[in-house]
């Protein structure tokens, strides 16, 4: 199999990246797109916090925990059976693959990492979100084995985004004979 493209969503901590790719997910499927993969959907307390987040499987629609904050409030609690179920998310005849999302762990082999590299090596188009402060580091481990688009993702242009992405998609024929309008 040839390289696929690599889009890289990037843009700020908590300025919906995720929601919108799940947005963005629902319109690529209902223009005939074969999607794999997962999202991590926010967790968030009563008053708002961030206090985790949960795996939904775009294969399965399943939703289970993946990470909370740990009790002491500093950093996460990882679930590891999620990152095993995230495997089975994957899928070799999806025209694109989302993993959502490449942080710290991802970069230093571990979490989604395994994910990633199995997307990369059965899909033609996968979607990897993450955030500007490791954009860098993501797009130089993901050079060495795919042709790597950067998109930046900014909270209220979901539309010229969506154009973007879906353009990108269209060029590297990832739907071939269902051009996305």
């Amino acid at each position: 199999m040839s390289h696929p493209r690599v889009i890289l969503l990037t843009g700020p901590k908590f300025s919906g990246k995720s929601l919108f790719v799940e947005g963005l997910l629902s319109s690529l499927r209902e223009k005939g797109l074969r999607v794999a993969g997962f999202v991590q959907r926010g967790v968030f307390d009563a008053e708002g916090r961030k206090v985790g987040y949960d795996l939904v499987g775009l294969v399965s629609g399943s939703c289970r925990p993946l990470a909370r904050l740990s009790d002491a409030g500093h950093g996460w609690l990882f679930d590891d059976a999620a990152f095993g179920a995230a495997l089975s998310e994957l899928g070799e005849s999806a025209d694109l693959t989302v993993i959502d999302e490449l942080g710290p762990l991802e970069l230093a082999g571990k979490g989604h990492a395994r994910a990633l590299d199995l997307a990369l090596g059965s899909s033609r188009a996968v979607l990897v979100v993450v955030r500007e402060e490791l954009a860098g580091d993501a797009e130089r481990l993901l050079a060495a084995r795919a042709a790597v688009t950067v998109v930046r993702f900014e909270p209220g242009q979901d539309s010229e985004i969506a154009a973007t992405v879906s353009g990108i998609l269209a060029m590297e024929e990832a739907l071939p004979n269902r051009p996305i309008p």
